[in-house]
């Protein structure tokens, strides 16, 4: 696989992804405490159940535990993020203004319409604890994985594991080993999808549902094509090894 040329022209991705990141979290404190976000009609999944969904809460002396623990998820979840991009990733490459403007508008609106959303649980009698308890439970399990995975890439691209292959003029990294990554090339991006399902199981509204199913379809095409990357270089010729042949891209056993 021969190597990429990279353009100069972006921004450092540290910066960049920090932006994104950033975005999500100010984002949703715009859509919870911005006077007039809370009279919006923005349904959740849970609503025909529920006989007083409209009903006004003060959203500074009603918040209950519920909608607390669903702001600690979403905002604690893009902490993590900015945490990992501070910390742990490395980067090899340069964030395009395309790739950023749009990364930041996509953060930003959603996180806008998922605060709005949840204004339903500012008080805890509308708040289903059996869901959240097993919502927060898939949702940390994600987390999780999601931070072990990003932390075993970050060893993978360690530069003392890697060796220039001068037949393809490419980097030849290790095959990933260990951990869920016998079983899939992209365990960071599945264990991505856990934890915006466990929200989702959680809280039933629908931008949360909208964004599991588009971070679903983003993380999983890129995946797709990071596993092709990975099958193409890794193919048992020119002295490399071959890659497992039954190793999904991103979901164990399916994907």
């Amino acid at each position: 696989m021969a190597a990429k040329q990279r353009s100069a022209a972006g921004f450092d991705p540290v910066v960049g992804s920090t932006l994104m990141y950033t975005g999500a979290v100010l984002g949703y404190g715009f859509g919870f405490f911005i006077s007039g976000i809370h009279d919006l009609e923005v349904p959740f999944l849970g609503m025909p159940f529920i006989d007083n969904y409209r009903e006004t809460y003060d959203p500074i002396n009603d918040t209950g535990v519920g909608f607390s623990l669903f702001s600690l998820f979403f905002c604690g979840h893009f902490a993590k993020r900015i945490l990992e991009v501070l910390f742990v990733h490395r980067y090899n490459h340069i964030m395009p203004a395309l790739e950023l403007l749009g990364g930041v508008i996509y953060y930003t609106v959603f996180s806008i319409g998922i605060a709005a959303s949840l204004r339903v649980y500012i008080s805890d009698q509308n708040v289903d604890f059996k869901l959240l308890s097993l919502g927060a439970c898939i949702f940390i399990v994600g987390e999780i994985g999601n931070g072990v995975s990003h932390y075993q890439l970050r060893l993978l691209r360690d530069p003392r594991l890697q060796r220039k292959d001068d037949d393809t003029n490419a980097r030849n990294r290790p095959i990933p080993v260990g951990w869920i990554f016998e079983y899939v090339s992209c365990p960071h991006y599945f264990f991505e999808i856990v934890s915006w399902l466990g929200f989702f199981v959680a809280v039933g509204t629908i931008p949360v549902l909208v964004f599991l199913i588009a971070t679903t379809v983003i993380v999983s095409s890129k995946a797709l094509k990071y596993h092709g990357e990975y099958k193409e270089f890794f193919n048992g010729t020119m002295g490399r090894k071959m890659y497992p042949p039954k190793r999904k891209a991103i979901i164990p056993f399916i994907l």
